[in-house]
């Protein structure tokens, strides 16, 4: 090696040091402010029975402010008052429907993106299950029509 690469070579692990003892001081993440999005808790596969509560969670970190939506079977879930996003991200059922089976999707944004996370599968078990007898009983009445109800769309 000529002294010019090896000048060259001294040179560049001066910086690298420098950019090493740079990120270890701290300094960079208040002066860089850059952070990948991802997500710290995804949601997973649950199974309710049918009226249950249920939680699904999800929690992004990135660089604020980070904003959570949720998606059904492919499609933004909208809120109302039996179904909510709550102040951690997590999407709260306060009553699980037939209507409320399906894959869930927890959509993390901010500035320098957006992250989709693993699909969870909700199922509500006792929904549009059939009566294994010839005579159902009330509960098995209610939930058929509930089943009935849910289909159509």
């Amino acid at each position: 090696p000529s002294e010019r690469s090896a000048g060259l070579r001294n040179i560049q692990d001066a910086i690298s040091l420098y950019i090493y003892i740079y990120f270890l001081s701290g300094v960079a993440t208040s002066v860089l402010g850059f952070s990948e999005l991802s997500f710290s808790v995804e949601p997973t596969d649950v199974t309710a029975s049918l009226g249950e509560r249920v939680l699904l969670d999800c929690q992004a970190q990135g660089e604020s402010p980070v904003s959570l939506r949720w998606r059904r079977d492919g499609v933004q879930l909208q809120e109302s008052g039996g179904v909510r996003v709550l102040s951690n991200g997590s999407l709260f059922i306060s009553s699980s429907a037939p209507a409320d089976q399906g894959f869930y999707q927890c959509l993390a944004r901010n500035r320098h993106g957006a992250v989709l996370s693993r699909t969870s599968q909700l199922t509500v078990s006792g929904a549009c299950a059939q009566p294994s007898k010839t005579h159902p009983t009330r509960s098995e009445q209610t939930v058929q029509k509930l089943c009935l109800f849910s289909k159509v769309y």
